[in-house]
């Protein structure tokens, strides 16, 4: 009984998802980045789309697969999103300190 609702929970949670493609293997390293004080503005948008990427990679996958992942696994997977997403935000500040510098000179 018990790996018949596990299973019928398994089901539905992946037919939930079913809109949106399940990744089938997760990033294996984080997207280049520029610096944020040198980089210019091409630069920032195609890191911006390189880490939206990487981070909605791993939600899909944390989405699709979170029943058959042990909760360390999940909680390190979140982990290497909260921290891709922070690298990026730290030099896309950066790069707006250095707009700011650039506009009052």
């Amino acid at each position: 009984m018990k790996s018949t609702i596990a299973l019928a929970t398994l089901l539905f949670s992946l037919s939930a998802t079913a809109g949106e493609q399940c990744p089938s293997s997760l990033p294996d390293h984080l997207p280049a980045l520029p610096d944020g004080s040198v980089a210019t503005e091409e630069a920032m948008f195609e890191a911006q789309a390189a880490y939206q990427d990487y981070v909605t990679t791993i939600e899909r996958y944390l989405e699709c697969y979170s029943l058959l992942i042990s909760d360390a696994t999940h909680n390190m997977l979140l982990d290497r999103a909260v921290f891709a997403a922070a690298r990026y935000n730290d030099e896309l500040k950066a790069y707006r300190a250095h707009q700011d510098l650039v506009a009052q000179n």
